[in-house]
């Protein structure tokens, strides 16, 4: 009986750090990531909210990602605005999901750039079989974009959320093109807001 609560004892004493491990991971999961949503979750306050429909890419079996940019300020504090993109990911199919999450302004620069190097990499390796490698970029809110080749096989994909996330996919490198160009596009109307 002592051997049995021994264990025990030295099995929870084990389980301890791990369960708060994943408790503060949870509770850090739900803080907002980004200074754009962060302030969209304030309460008590007057909240401006200014969108631009900036496209829609389609990806496979009836998924899409959906960019538009976001100006944002409270009522009085125009000189403050908080700028960036609102980004949804509908997944269609056997898992119906849809996810939205924000990108500060500071960040859509380096997602165009990952775009572009994507889109190289994908052209260099084009003729190059590949045992099973993946490139992925990911943002502050969990939104990750990127494409794994196996063989000369290319599937491209964006995601969003670390549990249950929505996935868009794509047949071709032409749809990272597209995304480049709404991303572009929209940090160029950011700069005139």
């Amino acid at each position: 009986m002592k051997t049995f609560s021994f264990f025990t004892l030295v099995t929870i004493a084990c389980m301890a750090p791990i369960v708060s491990a994943s408790a503060e991971r949870e509770a850090s999961n739900n803080q907002p990531r980004t200074k754009l949503e962060a302030f969209l979750l304030e309460n008590g306050q007057i909240i401006i909210k200014d969108y631009y429909a900036l496209g829609k890419i389609s990806g496979l079996y009836g998924s899409d990602i959906e960019i538009k940019a976001l100006v944002t300020y409270e009522q009085g504090k125009e000189d403050q605005r908080l700028k960036g993109f609102q980004i949804d990911v509908h997944e269609r199919g056997r898992h119906e999901r849809s996810e939205t999450l924000y990108l500060d302004r500071e960040e859509i620069e380096a997602l165009s750039q990952a775009i572009e190097y994507m889109i190289h990499v994908s052209a260099k390796w084009k003729t190059v079989r590949k045992n099973n490698t993946e490139v992925v970029f990911s943002t502050k809110d969990t939104f990750k974009i990127g494409f794994y080749q196996k063989g000369f096989v290319w599937q491209g994909f964006s995601s969003t959320g670390n549990t249950g996330e929505a996935i868009c996919q794509f047949n071709s490198p032409e749809e990272f093109r597209s995304i480049k160009a709404l991303a572009d596009s929209g940090l160029e109307l950011l700069k005139q807001k």
